[in-house]
C-alpha cells in the first residue's frame, strides 16, 4: 500500500465511488501516501471493505454511506468528516455511471438525467459540501473526466456529455476557488479495467480491444495505472496546477 509515505502528512482525503475499481484504487493511494481516508460510497458492504483493508495495511480510513445526488447528503457527510477525521484537504469525486443509450432509444431523455444526476451534479454536491474545508486546508480537489470529454471516442452521447460537463466544471471550479488556495483539476482516463467496463470485456473486436489497439501501448489501463496522475494532482507536487483536464489513456486521445 506504500507508495509515497511523506507525500501527505495524515492529511484527510475523501473519494467517491471507492468501494470498488479507480475509487477503491485511488483511496489504497492515498492511504498508502498518508493520508487518513473517507471511503465514500453508495454500496456500505465495499466501502467498509475497502477501508478495512486500509485500516488492516496500518492505514487510516472510515467508510461512509454516500449518494452523491443527494446534496443534503454531502453536506452531512462533509460533517461528520470534519467532526470525526478533521477537515478535508483533497476531494475525489470519482462516482460515476456509465450508460450506452443511442440516439434513438425511447429511454434516451431518462438516461441523460440518470448519468448527468451522478457524474456532474454529484461532482458540484460533492464538492460545493467541502469547500468550507478546502478553504480552511488550502486544499485540492481532483475529479475523474473521460477522454470521452476530449474526443468522439466509443463513449455514447449521454456519458461523453456528462464527462465534458465534468471537464468543463472543472475549469470553472478552478477560477472560482483559486482566490482561496484551492486547486481543482481532472483526470481524463481512457479505457479502463474496472467493473463499470465489464460489459466492453468481451473478448478480439470488442470495445475494449479496439481501444487498446488505438493506444500507444497496445493495451487499455489497469486502475493503478492512474494512482500516479491522482497523487500528483492531489498533492503539492502540483502547487501550481489548477484547471487541467490531464488525459491519461495510453496515448489514445493522440494516435
Amino acid at each position: 500500500m506504500s507508495i509515497a509515505p511523506r507525500l501527505f502528512d495524515g492529511q484527510v482525503a475523501v473519494v467517491s465511488g471507492a468501494g470498488q475499481g479507480l475509487g477503491e484504487a485511488f483511496a489504497q493511494a492515498l492511504a498508502g501516501a498518508g493520508c487518513q481516508v473517507a471511503v465514500a460510497d453508495i454500496n456500505p458492504k465495499e466501502a467498509e471493505a475497502v477501508a478495512a483493508s486500509i485500516r488492516a495495511e496500518g492505514g487510516r480510513s472510515q467508510a461512509f454511506v454516500l449518494d452523491v445526488r443527494d446534496a443534503a447528503a454531502c453536506k452531512a457527510m462533509a460533517a461528520q468528516v470534519a467532526a470525526t477525521m478533521g477537515p478535508a484537504a483533497v476531494v475525489v469525486n470519482n462516482a460515476g455511471i456509465s450508460t450506452r443509450a443511442q440516439l434513438d432509444d425511447d429511454n434516451f431523455n431518462f438516461e441523460i438525467d440518470r448519468v448527468m444526476d451522478v457524474n456532474l451534479k454529484g461532482v458540484l454536491n460533492l464538492t460545493r459540501a467541502f469547500i468550507p474545508q478546502l478553504k480552511e486546508t488550502k486544499g485540492s480537489v481532483v475529479n475523474v473526466a473521460s477522454i470521452a470529454a476530449l474526443l468522439a471516442s466509443f463513449a455514447s452521447v449521454p456519458y461523453a456529455a456528462s464527462k465534458g460537463a465534468v471537464a468543463q466544471a472543472t475549469k470553472f471550479l478552478a477560477r472560482d476557488l483559486a482566490e482561496h488556495g484551492v486547486r481543482v483539476n481532472a483526470i481524463a482516463p481512457g479505457f479502463v479495467i474496472t467493473p463499470l467496463t465489464a460489459t466492453l470485456q468481451d473478448g478480439p473486436g470488442s470495445r475494449m480491444d479496439r481501444a487498446a489497439q488505438r493506444t500507444m501501448f497496445k493495451r487499455v489501463a489497469m486502475p493503478d495505472d492512474l494512482t500516479g496522475p491522482l497523487l500528483f494532482l492531489a498533492s503539492d507536487m502540483s502547487k501550481y496546477v489548477t484547471g487541467l483536464v490531464l488525459p491519461v489513456d495510453g496515448g489514445y486521445s493522440s494516435s
